[in-house]
């Protein structure tokens, strides 16, 4: 533990300047924590529905929509009507959840987005300028190179004293971003 008049941690630093590099970036700063607070709910809930997407969307918020959308709702409702998660046993049970979110989703992205802001605590968004940055070792499928990506954030996490791993995972966007 750094002591007192410690230069705090460079990634610290380039957390704090998130919403300030998402708006020279992007035009508006991001308000990720808005979005967590909207889905906190699903943390306990069984069902993921397509009018829950919604949230993830959230234009207001950040720009989901320059990079990514949903399958559209006939290919997704029906998947989902079948399944359940338990997302308030991540990241206990994530070997199950995250390949049962990508056999409704299609993309490893979008299942890292939703897994994101579901729970902060253990997940990130998986992005180019993040696995560049970390040159995340690539696995056999989606999921085993999402599970390495998150091995990789979940050690900066703790090695770097942030309190969830999609902190740390901003932190490293605006690292790339600046550097």
């Amino acid at each position: 533990m750094a002591g007192p008049g410690a230069k705090p941690h460079y990634l610290k630093a380039c957390f704090a300047a998130f919403r300030e590099v998402s708006k020279a970036r992007y035009g508006t700063p991001f308000d990720l924590p808005a979005i967590e607070r909207r889905v906190v709910k699903l943390q306990s809930r069984k069902t993921l529905t397509y009018q829950d997407l919604q949230y993830f969307e959230a234009k207001e918020h950040w720009w989901f929509e320059r990079f990514w959308v949903f399958p559209p709702e006939h290919h997704v409702t029906p998947e989902l009507e079948k399944r359940t998660f338990a997302f308030w046993h991540l990241p206990k049970n994530e070997t199950a959840v995250i390949p049962e979110l990508l056999d409704v989703f299609k993309s490893i992205e979008l299942v890292s987005i939703i897994l994101r802001f579901v729970r902060p605590n253990a997940y990130g968004i998986i992005s180019p300028p993040v696995e560049r940055v970390l040159d995340v070792r690539r696995g056999s499928d989606a999921v085993e190179t999402y599970r390495n990506y998150l091995s990789d954030l979940r050690e900066i996490a703790k090695a770097c004293g942030f309190e969830r791993t999609a902190d740390a995972d901003m932190a490293l966007w605006v690292l790339h971003e600046k550097c």
